[in-house]
């Protein structure tokens, strides 16, 4: 029954959620679609998200016995998993690259990786070895050898296979405590 409540209602709210997220007015609270909030509550990982809590609480509940205890064990299990999943994301799936002058202006609705310049032998040196000041951190660059600009990044277009990627992470995950909460359930009512 909790499953097939997830599975009706956290579709509407994630359609609502992107519905008020992409009609809002973006000059006053702007958001982008690499965003945490956003990104994890809109696509198919809300739903992924909503069956690994509920297979963990299932599991949980069946190892722990206590109610309370339970409920707070599965949040911070789900929470944990969730955390690494999203310091991973970056690297779900392969990032683009690009390198010439004045490439801000080319990844505008990107999410950017890392930027710096690359050196003639192929060296990659960030922006963060240099000072902060614009003109000074670019002559920085320069005297360390830098060519190039560089910048890594994850276009617009990389929603879905990231959002895919990590959906099937958590489904993966969502199916291995299910068979784990079945042998924990036949072994103890055989």
């Amino acid at each position: 029954m909790p499953t097939a409540l997830v599975v009706t209602c956290v579709p509407l709210l994630s359609l609502v959620f992107h519905w008020s997220w992409s009609t809002g007015p973006s000059n006053d609270f702007p958001t982008y679609w690499y965003d945490p909030t956003v990104y994890a509550s809109i696509g198919t990982l809300p739903v992924a998200t909503a069956l690994l809590g509920t297979a963990l609480g299932a599991l949980v509940g069946l190892l722990v016995r206590r109610t309370v205890l339970a409920m707070g064990v599965t949040v911070a299990a789900t929470t944990g998993l969730l955390l690494a999943l999203a310091w991973l994301r970056p690297g779900l799936w392969p990032a683009d690259t690009l390198t010439g002058r004045e490439l801000s202006l080319r990844v505008s609705d990107a999410w950017v990786l890392g930027d710096g310049m690359v050196t003639a032998s192929g060296e990659r040196v960030g922006w963060e070895y240099c000072s902060t000041r614009a003109e000074t951190a670019r002559d920085c660059m320069i005297g360390r050898g830098g060519v190039a600009d560089f910048v890594d990044f994850h276009p617009s277009t990389h929603f879905w296979p990231l959002q895919l990627v990590e959906s099937g992470i958590l489904l993966a995950l969502t199916a291995l405590a299910v068979l784990t909460a079945f042998r924990v359930l036949r072994a103890r009512h055989p």
